[in-house]
């Protein structure tokens, strides 16, 4: 072997210490975070990325950190993700929720359209996908998106609370209570769904109108942290 080979793979009790170190600030990053720092928790995640730079879960990990309250910069980590393997659905799915917090609409729609490509089996892509769409109005392929997330996976409160916003929007009362009322029992803390069924039950049963100032529900997406603990392990 020569000096040169020698000097640029790293021992076997080097890599060792990095692994070690590395898993050591992803456990302050995840404890951090658990607590709310977001600052220590990038800060820690920055730490376990000197450690091992080459990692795209880390990098990963990083990018969902700052969508929250750095999308510009979460848009660098992921790309630079992308670059050490541009074949990872998760890394393009967070791509375009970066996107979609600086409303970049259509930058957004060419990222989801890369994970899906990779992972058309994920439901929580195709939730996104109907967040994106029914922003845009485009109703017909939002309904389109949430038909095959609860085809997929049924169980995701935010599909159908979304799906149910996209029914309201369109004027389909009796889909739109059905869809808050399976959203409300997937997710019962949520107060938001719970009041607003009982405000369209009493339009229903009174048959008279919103009031103009009820316009209907935003649709959300998987909040990041959920979606988070699905593809990080805990440490």
């Amino acid at each position: 072997m020569s000096p040169a080979s020698s000097f640029s793979t790293p021992s076997p009790v080097i890599q060792e210490l990095n692994s070690a170190n590395e898993h050591i600030w992803l456990t302050i990053g995840r404890l951090a975070e658990q607590m709310g720092d977001l600052n220590h928790a990038l800060s820690a995640y920055e730490h376990a990325l000197r450690h091992n730079p080459s990692s795209v879960g880390l990098i990963r990990i990083a990018g969902i950190s700052k969508i929250k309250n750095g999308p510009g910069i979460a848009i660098q980590y992921l790309t630079k993700s992308l670059e050490t393997d541009p074949h990872d659905a998760q890394s393009w799915y967070l791509l375009g929720r970066a996107y979609m917090a600086c409303q970049k609409y259509h930058k957004a729609s060419e990222a989801y359209q890369q994970a899906v490509y990779r992972d058309s089996e994920n439901a929580i892509f195709w939730c996104s996908i109907g967040v994106l769409y029914l922003k845009n109005n485009l109703f017909p392929a939002a309904s389109d998106a949430y038909h095959k997330a609860f085809g997929i996976d049924p169980y995701i409160s935010e599909i159908w609370s979304g799906f149910g916003s996209l029914c309201e929007k369109s004027n389909r009362l009796f889909e739109c209570i059905s869809a808050y009322t399976r959203a409300s029992e997937l997710n019962p803390s949520n107060v938001v769904i719970s009041d607003r069924i009982q405000l369209l039950k009493n339009v229903q049963a009174t048959g008279g109108q919103l009031p103009p100032e009820a316009a209907a529900l935003d649709p959300q997406d998987v909040h990041l942290e959920a979606y988070a603990n699905t593809i990080i392990p805990p440490p």
